[in-house]
C-alpha cells in the first residue's frame, strides 16, 4: 500500500458561494496549492487519481493528472459525509498501486482514527488542513508507517 490522502485544496468560503456545494471551486489560493501538491505527488510514482466528486477535489488533483497523464476517476465513496465502509472499501480495493485520493476533512478523520484504533502510531490531533496530504505506506491493506505533508505555506487565504 502506499496512499496518498489529500485533502482539497482552499477552495471559496461556503457563506460567499451561492451555487450547489459540489459545484464550489478552488479560490486563488486553492489553485497554488494544488500547483504545488501536483510537483510532489508526481515526484512520488503515482500510478491511480482518484477524487470526491465534489468540482474543488477534482481542481486540487488537475494539475496531478496533467503531470503525470493518468486520469482523475471520480469515486462516490470519496464524497463529503459519506459512508465510512464505503470509504475504507475503496482503500481496501487500491492493493499495491501507489493511489493518490483527494477528499474532505471528514473522510480523512475517519481514516487516520480507524489505522489509529488498529495501532498505527499518529498524533492525537491529527492536522487536515487544505491543501495538505497524509502518505501511508505498508503491505497489504494495512499501513505501518504514515506521514504528513502540511500545504503550502506561501498561498494565501483568500477566496
Amino acid at each position: 500500500m502506499k496512499l496518498h490522502l489529500v485533502r482539497h485544496a482552499r477552495a471559496w468560503k461556503r457563506a460567499q458561494w451561492a451555487g450547489p456545494p459540489l459545484l464550489r471551486p478552488l479560490c486563488d489560493a486553492g489553485r497554488a496549492q494544488s500547483r504545488t501538491l501536483a510537483a510532489s505527488l508526481a515526484a512520488s510514482g503515482v500510478e491511480r487519481i482518484l477524487s470526491s466528486p465534489a468540482l474543488r477535489c477534482r481542481q486540487t488533483l488537475a494539475p496531478l493528472a496533467h503531470a503525470t497523464g493518468i486520469p482523475i476517476e471520480i469515486d462516490e465513496r470519496l464524497a463529503e459525509g459519506g459512508d465510512e465502509a464505503k470509504l475504507f472499501e475503496a482503500i481496501a480495493s487500491f492493493g499495491d498501486r501507489a493511489t493518490a485520493l483527494c477528499t474532505h476533512g471528514d473522510a480523512i478523520g475517519a481514516v487516520l482514527e480507524r489505522f489509529r484504533a488498529e495501532g498505527l502510531a499518529i498524533e492525537d490531533e491529527p492536522r487536515c488542513e487544505r491543501g495538505s496530504y497524509w502518505t501511508l505506506e505498508g503491505r497489504g491493506a494495512r499501513p505501518s508507517t504514515i506521514r504528513y505533508a502540511p500545504p503550502d505555506p506561501t498561498a494565501s487565504s483568500d477566496g
